[in-house]
């Protein structure tokens, strides 16, 4: 153990403190900026800000509005200032330091719009019920109407103009036409005397005051669907008590979690949370994980095992010494991936963005239509006729349309993660719901993957030679049956070093000793010569066959309950192994599955899969390295969190306790998603059908289109939110 130096700010410099740690090498990505955006509020929004920073030359560009975030790669000609520019330009306010340190001005916040909207908007609004005189004149209400116009104007505007610079006219653009066609007409009203039939300023405040507090209750229901996100996020920054060496004697010194360093040796107790991703060197604790892995049952810890950032010690006492900190710990990853995949679109968001973005330009068309019809042809008054055309303006409403999925995905998502479930994407939810065919691997998904040795056989050589050889050509693979392999085989028979050692997926391992003599283990079929057909891999020395073994390995505990609760969701399910095939029979028939294949290497799994793929939407769970493939490969690739990293990395779905009836909750959320998001499409392009023509044929007014338009928002979302809410998940 070796100890550094660090600067504090205590003591004179004979007694700097150091700090227990062992130097490992870690690198880390380098990750894409994200900046938070105030002042989106559909999915137009997010469009002209995406449009203004793929002109401005930034790389894979993504906007989501429900989060309102930004993510980007920065080309070297370009600095964060330019980046922050554009957005500003294109009509919105980026957040310094995000959501949540954010400080604005109490004045800028949207409460603070609403409630001096309605100083102004209430009495403006009660001459229509009050005889007092004083409220009917038209420069009094001129006056009541002229500060709520400038906040709107301020307010709307700038987002409406920076959308339309950037080509994606937003819900905004409505809003501003529609309180400006009733404020200039009843300018010009007042200063022509023209009487009151020409006075519609409660339509300008009234318009906005209702849109302001449909935005204000929309940004407060889309906090809500990101509500996950922010509980994951809270758990990185914790309190950590590190140990500081002085003088030959240790202390504890409490700090934040990211000043914790790799090799940091920190103690833990009853209630901590674990500051960084490490290894216990000492002591023993029960540990919380439930809001990383879904799991709710605490997890002993002792000495080697591994620790997670963010969990909570729920008894006992430890030592650890941090190995991951940073991005590179399992809750910076998690996060990330559940970031990544709020941005990814699923492919039925792009019925709602298409027409979302030819909305504006067509409702705006419609408006004018609605006025000279009725103007002209019905031979309404202009007044009557002007207030037919704001209230389609108003009514409309392209945000229900953008809302819908993203807002639907965003809660699903997230439910997944405290589920212990990660979703590579939205387009995976649409997928994962789409199966009606899920294949599994055996060995390590479907049973536990702890092989024990029921049988070892030499017919040449030594048995000591044997065991040492399975030894060294497993040392080094992944695969859950080489470290059993190892586990068995390794330090009590002598040692065999090797060289030149190659793993080929599926078939086995080789390697070369240093007298040029070539081992190899692989499994029974690639065998040299036969041998007892109840043994399952072979050793061989040159080509020659010197021993043979045999194994078990029990089905996991949660298998049969999960692959009967999908066969009642209607899924077939089949098992595609590389096992014999009296294993693989066997395994099919205790856990009910439809159809089996036995003793397939990878290109097989890869042409049985396609096959049924062609035949219907078919997924793949898996866990090791020759599954890799098959994941990347499948519809949708499914694999647990204990798997190789080949398998984190190809799989779209990954169940990160490795219990399979997280995949029963993830078929179950991704369907319920989906459901969800066609409700909220249907619902949104059902208001807008009804709603605009009866706007067009003067039966809504104004004031009662904006609380219509403001509402149909708040439904979409409440509708998104009862994935949250659903007991059975």
């Amino acid at each position: 153990m070796r100890s550094s130096c660090r600067n504090t700010a205590s003591p004179a410099p004979a007694c700097k403190p150091t700090y227990l740690r062992v130097k490992t090498p870690q690198c880390y990505p380098k990750p894409m900026h994200e900046l938070s955006i105030d002042g989106m509020t559909c999915s137009n929004c997010a469009r002209g800000v995406e449009n203004a920073l793929r002109e401005l030359g930034v790389s894979d560009p993504s906007v989501n509005f429900t989060t309102g975030t930004a993510s980007f790669g920065l080309p070297e000609h370009l600095s964060l200032p330019n980046v922050i520019k554009a957005i500003e330009d294109a009509g919105f306010r980026v957040v310094a330091g995000g959501e949540e340190d954010a400080r604005p001005a109490w004045w800028t916040t949207l409460e603070a719009k609403l409630a001096f909207s309605l100083i102004w908007t209430i009495p403006l609004a009660a001459h229509m019920f009050s005889s007092w005189h004083v409220l009917h004149d038209g420069y009094v209400q001129l006056a009541l109407c002229l500060p709520v116009f400038i906040l709107g104007l301020r307010h709307f505007g700038h987002s409406a103009l920076g959308s339309l610079r950037n080509g994606a006219a937003n819900m905004d653009v409505l809003i501003v036409l529609g309180i400006t066609a009733a404020f200039i007409y009843s300018l010009v009203g007042v200063l022509a005397n023209l009487g009151p039939s020409y006075l519609f300023f409660e339509t300008t405040a009234t318009i906005t005051s209702i849109v302001l507090l449909g935005n204000l209750l929309e940004k407060l229901a889309v906090r809500r669907t990101t509500s996950a996100l922010r509980e994951l996020s809270k758990l990185q920054s914790v309190p950590a008590k590190r140990i500081v060496l002085e003088n030959g004697s240790e202390r504890i010194e409490e700090i934040a979690s990211s000043q914790v360093a790799i090799d940091d040796v920190c103690v833990l107790g009853l209630g901590d949370a674990v500051p960084a991703d490490g290894i216990v060197i000492s002591g023993a604790a029960s540990i919380d994980e439930s809001m990383v892995s879904g799991e709710s049952a605490p997890v002993a810890k002792e000495a080697g095992d591994q620790l997670i950032g963010g969990t909570i010690v729920q008894s006992g006492n430890l030592r650890m010494r941090a190995v991951a900190i940073g991005e590179r710990t399992v809750l910076a990853q998690m996060i990330r991936l559940v970031k990544n995949a709020q941005h990814q679109k699923p492919s039925i968001q792009r019925i709602g963005d298409k027409v979302s973005s030819i909305f504006v330009p067509a409702v705006s068309i419609l408006s004018v239509l609605t006025l000279v019809v009725s103007w002209l042809i019905l031979d309404l008054s202009f007044g009557t006729a002007l207030m037919r055309s704001i209230a389609v303006l108003v009514v409309a409403c392209p945000c229900a349309m953008g809302l819908a999925t993203p807002t639907a995905v965003m809660v699903g998502i997230s439910l997944a993660a405290r589920r212990g479930i990660l979703l590579k994407g939205g387009q995976t939810l649409e997928t994962l719901a789409s199966l009606k065919h899920i294949i599994f691997d055996k060995t390590g998904t479907l049973t536990s993957g702890d092989f024990r040795i029921s049988g070892f056989k030499v017919f040449s050589g030594t048995e000591q030679e044997a065991r040492a050889a399975i030894a060294a050509l497993e040392q080094s693979s992944s695969h859950p049956l080489a470290k059993a392999l190892y586990s068995t085989f390794n330090g009590d028979s002598g040692r065999i070093t090797l060289t030149e050692i190659h793993e080929t997926r599926g078939v086995g391992v080789s390697g070369i000793d240093s007298s040029g003599r070539r081992y190899e283990i692989g499994a029974a079929r690639y065998a040299p010569q036969a041998f007892p057909q109840d043994y399952d891999l072979f050793l061989a020395r040159d080509g020659k066959l010197i021993a043979a073994i045999q194994l078990g390995d029990a089905v996991k505990a949660e298998a049969k309950a999960a692959l009967s609760a999908l066969k009642e969701r209607g899924l077939r399910l089949s098992l595609l192994s590389g096992d014999r095939e009296s294993k693989a029979r066997q395994t099919a028939e205790d856990l009910g599955l439809d159809t089996y294949y036995a003793q397939k290497s990878p290109q097989e799994k890869l042409d049985i899969l396609h096959k049924h793929e062609a035949e219907m939407p078919t997924g793949y769970v898996g866990d090791g390295i020759n599954d890799g493939p098959a994941l990347a490969q499948a519809r949708v690739g499914i694999s647990l969190s204990n798997a190789s990293q080949v398998a984190v990395e190809s799989a779209q779905v990954v169940l990160l306790n490795g219990n399979l009836k997280l995949l029963v909750s993830a078929y179950d959320i991704a369907r319920l998603s989906l459901k969800t998001i066609k409700q909220n499409l249907f619902w949104a392009f059902l208001y807008n059908t009804l709603m605009i023509p009866a706007a067009s044929a003067g039966y809504l007014t104004p004031s009662i289109a904006a609380f219509s338009m403001a509402f149909s928002d708040v439904v979409v979302i409440a509708n998104s939110l009862r994935i949250r809410f659903t007991s059975r998940y």
